[in-house]
């Protein structure tokens, strides 16, 4: 039904036409040119997120020891605490939907670096106790 080992003899590589020539997916040279491409423009994609402001994001918020004092702010006696509570709640509640929890909680903790750049207890304590 599926061909086995010899793969589906149904389908027809496409014939693309690119600048007035015609590329077939058959031919060696043209997949190679393909591929290679392909994995160019995705080099350069990943080369402008790494060095663009959201790729700093990333990068602040790769594994670290200083995560959970980042998450609940740096300046502020009690911001490791509400870092790591904040830290460890969001693990256990994602934990329990997905096994790839480290993605969802990245993507929980873009919008917490993003919006509260002293971490959430040093923002929270900004505008509720202005000093000065």
């Amino acid at each position: 039904m599926t061909g086995g080992s010899d793969g589906l003899p149904v389908f027809a590589l496409p014939v693309l036409n690119l600048a007035g020539r015609e590329f077939t997916f058959y031919a060696p040279n043209s997949m190679y040119y393909l591929v290679f491409v392909t994995v160019l423009a995705g080099l350069v994609l990943l080369w402008l997120v790494v060095h663009s402001p959201f790729g700093l994001i990333l990068r602040a918020l790769r594994e670290n020891k200083q995560r959970v004092a980042f998450i609940g702010g740096t300046g502020v006696f009690l911001g490791p605490l509400f870092g790591a509570a904040i830290f460890f709640g969001l693990e256990q509640l994602i934990i329990h939907f997905t096994e790839n929890w480290m993605f969802f909680l990245g993507i929980v903790l873009i919008p917490i670096v993003l919006f509260f750049p002293q971490g959430v207890f040093g923002t929270l304590r900004n505008r509720f106790f202005r000093q000065g």
